[in-house]
């Protein structure tokens, strides 16, 4: 059991370092501009 919520917040940490990264890439094209 405490594995698999352990997965859980391990999935929802990569898709939160998967949108910082996005949002930086953003950022970089806008100062780009």
């Amino acid at each position: 059991m405490l594995r698999e919520e352990n997965e859980s917040i391990f999935d929802k940490l990569r898709l939160e370092e998967e949108r910082c990264k996005e949002a930086e890439a953003r950022v970089r094209e806008l100062e780009k501009q």
